[in-house]
């Protein structure tokens, strides 16, 4: 048995709802709701934006230090409308549960250096040392921090895949250093499964949010 502390079984419930959330709008077609546009899709993986309350991030501090934004994309067809039914819906059938902090917001990246990791949680720091070394060494400078965020990709289950074998996409936004580098502006197409180190530009979707504590925006 694992004993969970008290952030733990808070972060545990607010996920909950979170999906919950998601499955009411996947779910939609099953409750007799014709959502317009609606399509069967995947539920695609969590997501989570790390940031920390001094603004530029250490990578190498640690992450029960940072503050996070959880996030779940959502089909073209889910509008701010489609949320708002999704939260009725869940209310009516779980009146007792608080999902006031989810929101329904468009999320765009920009540029950003991405790297495939395997392994267990809180230890990707060797694979964050490879990722900065790329963007020192390809005109780059890193824009973690407070505005712009450091970025996972959770592909994997942790409750069907050996700690080991747990991909996640690690993700860190960049912009252009003009003074170093000659760029082709053609936008690189977004890969999930990307496992080389790769600069690429993600168009903007939309996400349903779910944000820790303190100051700054999704």
């Amino acid at each position: 048995m694992v004993a969970e502390n008290r952030e733990e079984r808070h972060i545990n419930r607010r996920w909950k709802y979170f999906y919950a959330l998601t499955f009411t709008i996947k779910m939609s077609k099953m409750s007799g709701c014709q959502l317009p546009g609606y399509f069967e899709y995947v539920v695609p993986p969590l997501e989570g934006l790390w940031w920390s309350r001094e603004g530029r991030m250490d990578l190498t501090a640690q992450k029960s230090s940072w503050l996070w934004t959880s996030m779940i994309r959502q089909p073209d067809f889910a509008t701010e409308e489609v949320f708002l039914w999704a939260v009725e819906e869940y209310r009516k059938k779980k009146p007792e549960m608080n999902v006031s902090s989810a929101r329904f917001l468009c999320f765009h990246e920009g540029l950003c250096v991405q790297m495939m990791y395997i392994g267990s949680y809180g230890a990707e720091g060797d694979s964050l040392e490879r990722i900065e070394d790329f963007i020192a060494e390809n005109g780059l400078i890193s824009m973690a921090g407070s505005l712009r965020k450091y970025h996972e990709i959770y592909l994997s289950d942790p409750r069907r895949t050996a700690m080991e074998k747990l991909k996640t996409v690690l993700r860190l936004p960049v912009k252009k250093d003009v003074k170093k580098a000659v760029w082709n502006e053609v936008p690189h197409r977004f890969l999930y499964y990307s496992r080389s180190l790769m600069e690429l530009s993600r168009p903007p979707f939309w996400m349903i949010f779910w944000m820790k504590g303190g100051k700054g925006s999704a």
